[in-house]
């Protein structure tokens, strides 16, 4: 798949130099690198923010059902 977007980021120089120091250890471009790495850091942040808690069959059916009841307005 083609690469058609992109960002630009700043960082200290020192971040640099490790960022590219550690893109030469897995012998791959910087820009795969950081790519593969934010990408990785997306989907986690994603996944843990999608997480629900499971609600029992009756639950929601309790739920689903519109109220006979509707709320009361407040007078002002």
């Amino acid at each position: 798949m083609a690469v058609t977007g992109r960002r630009e980021v700043r960082v200290r120089p020192e971040a640099k130099l490790r960022i590219e120091r550690a893109a030469a250890l897995v012998r791959v471009p910087v820009s795969e690198f950081v790519r593969e790495a934010v990408q990785a850091r997306a989907d986690r942040v994603v996944a843990d923010h999608e997480i629900s808690t499971p609600v029992p069959g009756a639950c929601t059916t309790i739920f689903s059902v519109p109220s006979t009841h509707p709320p009361r307005r407040h007078r002002r």
